[in-house]
């Protein structure tokens, strides 16, 4: 997914989201990665590969590895174009979610460290847990998350592991929409990790929402209910990624989440797979 925009947000409910009539659409442009809008209406398999790629300098023989993370670092975004999960006609879907990252951090025993992000920072909550973000106050920027905030999803790429040796194994929960689709700062944030030899996965989910959508603009384009995406984008150890998204995508399917699902991997480290990812429409 491409990075973010260095603009200001008048308020973190208006940030740029598409139509939910519109093609989804998520962009990886890391240099590395690269996944593309697709035209079918639902959340497709569009996914192709090629079998040839330059290998990462991180990646390289004289260049070993960090050592892999001891803690998963979850980045919620508060923005306020997320509050249509928390308010959809079934909102135990975003709370079903929430507690299947939980769980997986638990079966791969990673403690969590949970950040709310928006307004420039990475603000801690939930004491090793993220299940206080079902709670709408999260997005509409009242109670103990006060105030509301605009998104700034880099900010959990610019948060330091414990040890200069550790590759943080990061976990960014999002509807990756921002102003005019620019998300170039994120893409900055990520490619430190990235020199190091990191592996970047997308979990993505179709989901219900009730709420306001927005255009690049901050125009409103639609009001109600709709199936919106939300991404899982994760960085870190690729064996580390690949585990913990395919764990959570376990938990969604047997705790019976009405969402679509696609995951997407980039593992630079295996020779086996494909080393770039590109997008087909269908």
């Amino acid at each position: 997914m491409p990075g973010l925009l260095p603009s200001p947000f008048s308020t973190s409910a208006h940030r740029g989201m598409t139509s939910p009539t519109r093609p989804l659409r998520w962009f990886l442009p890391l240099g590395l990665l690269a996944l593309a809008g697709c035209s079918s209406p639902r959340l497709p398999a569009c996914v192709a590969s090629t079998t040839t790629a330059p290998t990462p300098a991180a990646a390289a023989p004289d260049r070993p590895l960090p050592e892999a993370a001891g803690a998963l670092m979850v980045g919620i975004d508060g923005s306020g174009s997320m509050l249509g999960l928390v308010k959809a006609s079934d909102a135990s879907n975003w709370t079903k979610l929430l507690q299947s990252i939980n769980l997986a951090a638990q079966v791969e025993n990673l403690p969590i460290q949970a950040f709310r992000i928006g307004g420039g920072q990475a603000r801690p909550f939930g004491d090793g847990s993220v299940t206080p973000a079902a709670d709408a106050c999260f997005f509409e920027g009242c109670g103990s998350f006060a105030p509301p905030v605009p998104s700034t999803l880099q900010t959990l790429w610019s948060r330091r592991p414990a040890t200069a040796k550790d590759l943080p194994l990061r976990l960014m929960v999002s509807d990756l929409e921002v102003n005019q689709n620019d998300i170039t700062q994120l893409v900055a944030g990520i490619r430190g990790d990235l020199a190091r030899g990191a592996g970047v996965g997308v979990l993505g989910l179709r989901m219900p929402f009730q709420g306001r959508v927005y255009d690049g603009n901050s125009k409103v384009i639609h009001t109600g209910k709709a199936k919106r995406p939300v991404y899982l984008l994760a960085t870190g150890r690729p064996a580390q990624v690949r585990s913990l998204l395919g764990k959570i995508r376990e938990l969604v399917a047997s705790k019976g989440i009405d969402a679509e699902v696609q995951l997407s991997i980039l593992d630079p480290q295996r020779d086996d797979e494909p080393k770039t990812l590109l997008a087909r429409a269908e």
